[in-house]
């Protein structure tokens, strides 16, 4: 099951990949680029941030992955497929460049 924790670690992971290959394809054409990881309404406060990430949705994935056990799972199972989760994220500009 998707935890805060390892949301958060997907969520800095993707921002990371996005902060990187926008650096690499821009050559420097834009300027001092930041990647954010606010809420929408916060990041138009982040003065050096161009693009924001934001996890807007998580939900159980029911359209394929592993399969699901039934019935009851222990919490320390580990014989057990980990549940597949649909993660909905908005990128969102902040800044005019």
């Amino acid at each position: 099951m998707a935890t805060p924790a390892n949301l958060s670690d997907v969520t800095q992971a993707l921002a990371a990949l996005l902060q990187h290959n926008v650096e690499r394809i821009a050559n420097g054409a834009i300027g001092p680029f930041t990647v954010s990881r606010l809420p929408p309404e916060k990041a138009e406060e982040a003065a050096d941030t161009r693009l924001n990430i934001h996890l807007y949705h998580v939900a159980q994935d029911h359209d394929g992955g592993v399969d699901l056990p039934t019935g009851r799972v222990e919490p320390q199972s580990d014989n057990h497929p980990a549940h597949a989760a649909e993660a909905v994220y908005v990128l969102p500009p902040t800044h005019d460049p």
